[in-house]
């Protein structure tokens, strides 16, 4: 079954088929919840909002100095928002709302005591974007002085208490293909399982630190690298870009990446320490595996980006690609594909002229 939106600027979906869709330009935004996929209820009308975020249950809508709040399954036919004012928040916790405080200019994040008198139960300053939490600790990462995110810093979630910090030393500099010398620094904050924090580098290193002592138990693709490899790349496979597209499988306990025609994965489970990776072959080995919208057990859904309009599906089983398919309406555009996820067993997929294609799988 295939549904269509149209005229929508992007979207948010959960795992339980809620999706948001985010409409018009940025001085008159309108904003709708789709419960069923097919029926819809207004939330906001003409008004200036920058962008959505939808974490668990809670939607949030960022305008210039306040914030929407809606909890999306108890939203009736007439839905009133909750309001923050010089406070966005960003993530819903164990301990509450971790959010950004702006006064004058200056950014903090703490964990909102009561929103509606602009009370924190702790703030910090903090001018990065970068995240991640668990249901006892915060890692943020922080920019030097020449504004290189050098620096890991891990907060007790529950009183922002600092537990640690790792700076990355200039061993972790690289040097690419051209010759030219780049400082190491943190890429992304890929995920927190087993009391380690797993970060993957500019370099290409993925590094673990334990949880609490902030010491580095593990580090991938170095030469004191801790993992068994079980490897089908060529010469012309990347590490330090391909480990750059890299995600969490809470269920099977694994980091994941792909990107062009080669995947890779690392597993964190007993044995944690095994990597393999293998070269993408298929229904068309021209196919080039750029952009990961969502995956389940067996299955990668993915799209290839830019000009080309076609997506389609990796079997993580067979170790290939096993269904191709494309938007002919779009083919040739830029960006054919502008954003796709997928979740509930149902691919999203936004197209260059604003439309947005709902697809049963």
């Amino acid at each position: 079954m295939t549904y269509k939106v149209e005229n929508v600027s992007d979207f948010w979906v959960t795992d339980e088929r809620h999706m948001v869709t985010l409409h018009g330009k940025l001085t008159s935004r309108d904003i709708n919840l789709w419960s069923s996929g097919q029926e819809a209820v207004s939330l906001l009308s003409n008004a200036l909002i920058s962008t959505c975020r939808l974490d668990s249950n809670a939607l949030w809508a960022y305008s210039k100095g306040k914030t929407f709040e809606w909890d999306i399954k108890s939203v009736g036919t007439n839905p009133v928002a909750l309001q923050y004012d010089n406070i966005s928040p960003v993530k819903n916790t164990s301990n509450g709302i971790l959010a950004n405080k702006t006064v004058e200019g200056s950014v903090s994040l703490g964990v909102i005591e009561d929103a509606s008198k602009g009370l924190f139960k702790w703030l910090k300053d903090y001018s990065s974007t970068m995240l991640l939490s668990s249901h006892k600790f915060i890692c943020l990462v922080y920019f030097n002085e020449a504004l290189e995110k050098k620096e890991i810093k891990c907060l007790e979630l529950a009183s922002g208490t600092e537990v640690w910090r790792y700076v990355l030393t200039n061993s972790y500099d690289w040097v690419d293909e051209f010759g030219e010398k780049h400082p190491g620094e943190v890429y992304k904050l890929i995920a927190i399982h087993n009391e380690v924090l797993w970060s993957v580098l500019t370099n290409g290193l993925i590094l673990g630190i334990d949880m609490q002592s902030g010491e580095v138990v593990h580090q991938v693709f170095n030469a004191n690298s801790d993992v068994n490899y079980e490897r089908e790349m060529d010469s012309g496979a990347t590490i330090n870009i391909l480990n750059r597209y890299s995600y969490f499988d809470s269920e099977a306990e694994s980091i994941f990446g792909a990107q062009g025609k080669y995947y890779w994965e690392l597993h964190l489970k007993p044995p944690y320490n095994q990597f393999t990776s293998w070269a993408i072959h298929g229904l068309n080995d021209n196919i080039e595996l750029n952009n990961i919208a969502g995956w389940n057990s067996d299955q990668i859904f993915f799209y290839e980006g830019g000009e080309s309009n076609k997506y389609g599906i990796l079997d993580r089983n067979e170790k290939k690609v096993v269904a191709l398919y494309d938007l002919p309406e779009v083919a040739g555009k830029f960006p054919a594909i502008r954003k796709m996820l997928y979740a509930a067993r149902r691919l999203y997929i936004l197209d260059f002229n604003h439309t947005l294609h709902m697809i049963d799988i």
